[in-house]
């Protein structure tokens, strides 16, 4: 089974919180912050809300950035400081001139420089879509405009959302898209047929030596098919598995009130 095509993959933590001063109405105030950090020659864009444990947050794709993450994640930040990052050659992160440069094993090391660069001791990770086989690893000339648009509406669109599409849904991704990346790892052939680097990837085994507490979620309708998740989760001891109804790729889109409160309930649990 290869796993190139898996369901996210989460590993959380815990919280914390800003408290208003005496005599104001309780209300807080959750601090942003942004930069680069000169990750192994790369510049990686990083954007940072929130304070408490760290929960770092990674896009899917390959090639897309942590835009479509908000504003459905950013309640979490009432109980961790959540970091997000573009991915080297996706959003504002530095697109690099050598596309065979943009590997599963280099994107991970991107992350850990972050983490080092931003202090951060031990993080929590979240993974959506492809940023679960990032999540998984750091733990142990193509596409003419009418071919996107007919992958990416007809193809894709389907799968995405199932309890809240979106009517002004836009089938191009748009220009902080990094198509590079996507061709390179993805692959060539096409949106179902697997012939970049990541072909090369197969964690069946190696998902047995897992031992960090894991959350995977899924959505009934997700175009990463609910039964591998369930495999995911026979070959993770003591995993958890939450299957989000009436849910497509998309899930915190979809049923983001279960969606949190499945993240909630894993970060306090721990």
């Amino acid at each position: 089974m290869k796993t190139t095509r898996l369901a996210p993959l989460c590993a959380l933590v815990l919280a914390g919180a800003v408290h208003a001063a005496p005599g104001q109405s309780k209300a807080n105030a959750f601090v942003q912050t942004e930069g680069f950090v000169d990750a192994n020659g790369v510049l990686i864009y990083w954007k940072s809300i929130g304070s408490g444990a760290p929960l770092f947050i990674l896009h899917g794709g390959p090639g897309a950035s942590h835009d479509y993450f908000l504003p459905h994640l950013t309640p979490l930040a009432r109980t961790n400081r959540l970091i997000f990052i573009d991915e080297r050659g996706s959003g504002r992160s530095e697109r690099l001139e050598d596309a065979k440069l943009y590997t599963v094993e280099n994107m991970v090391e991107d992350v850990e420089a972050v983490r080092r660069a931003l202090a951060l001791g031990k993080i929590a990770l979240l993974g959506h879509s492809f940023g679960g086989v990032l999540a998984q690893t750091y733990e142990r000339g193509r596409y003419p405009a009418d071919y996107m648009a007919a992958a990416w509406a007809e193809g894709y669109f389907p799968y995405l959302y199932q309890n809240r599409p979106d009517a002004n849904y836009d089938p191009s991704p748009g220009p902080m898209m990094g198509w590079e990346v996507y061709r390179e790892m993805w692959g060539s052939t096409g949106e179902y047929v697997v012939d970049g680097n990541l072909g090369n990837l197969d964690y069946t085994e190696k998902l047995k030596s897992v031992r960090v507490p894991t959350l995977i979620t899924v959505g009934d309708h997700d175009e990463s098919a609910p039964w591998i998740s369930e495999e995911m989760q026979k070959l993770i001891s003591g995993s958890k598995l939450v299957v989000l109804p009436k849910s497509g790729h998309m899930t915190f889109v979809d049923q983001p009130k279960i969606f949190r409160e499945a993240v909630a309930d894993f970060v306090h649990a721990r």
